[in-house]
């Protein structure tokens, strides 16, 4: 016999499961939306200068060019990086697993990024244990997210402070753990945009980010 507290257990699993359920499509809802207003904008700027060279308002020349495949590569980006936040989210993306120096990882990332961080006027540091750091990871996905970390840092360069803008990589052996992180001395976030900065899509500041090329996906491929 089913007692009236099983029918009540019963029922409070079944609204359990159609909330979860209204949020689950929510999110999805949200998250399309903001794909397409994300492909939106490179594809609208493409379109329009396509179409005024078409119309001979503006003229063919290889700046008007560069900038339609600056568009394009901006939506190669955006969707090479929704394809692998989705697949990391869903347990989906393959590894490639071997021994990996942290550290010569890390030194390489640093070094890879100087030139940009030259061109901004940044003094990008990395620090680094002595020894080798050996750990099991993907390289290239470690690889992937130190470049995110250290463009995202990059791209949100604040001109014009007192002090010489500095960028910090940091590597250090916790033991059973390695901990990486990225400093400036910046303005820094405030604790709302601290909850949101590794959302999808989000960005601190729009118009400077959409013009440095940012798809507003790296830090949560870094999460993820």
């Amino acid at each position: 016999m089913t007692t009236h507290d099983e029918i009540g257990e019963l029922a409070d699993s079944f609204n359990r499961m159609s909330h979860e359920l209204a949020l689950a499509e929510q999110q999805r809802q949200q998250m399309l939306a903001d794909v397409a207003h994300e492909l939106r904008t490179p594809l609208s700027i493409a379109r329009g200068h396509i179409e005024a060279m078409l119309d001979g308002v503006f003229e063919m020349t290889p700046d008007n060019l560069a900038l339609i495949h600056e568009e394009t590569l901006l939506l190669g980006r955006l969707v090479e990086d929704l394809r692998t936040l989705s697949l990391a989210e869903a347990g989906q993306l393959s590894l490639n697993l071997g021994k990996v120096d942290l550290t010569e990882l890390v030194q390489q990332a640093a070094a890879g990024f100087e030139p940009l961080a030259e061109a901004e006027g940044v003094r990008l540091t990395a620090v680094t244990p002595s020894n080798p750091l050996i750990i099991t990871a993907d390289a290239n996905r470690i690889r992937q997210v130190l470049g995110n970390l250290l463009s995202n840092a990059l791209r949100h360069v604040v001109k014009g402070q007192n002090e010489p803008h500095q960028v910090t990589l940091t590597l250090e052996n916790r033991g059973e753990f390695a901990r990486i992180s990225v400093a400036d001395n910046g303005p820094g976030l405030s604790a709302t945009e601290q909850a949101q900065v590794f959302d999808r899509f989000w960005r601190a500041d729009e118009a400077r980010s959409r013009d440095r090329g940012g798809s507003g996906l790296g830090l949560a491929i870094c999460k993820a």
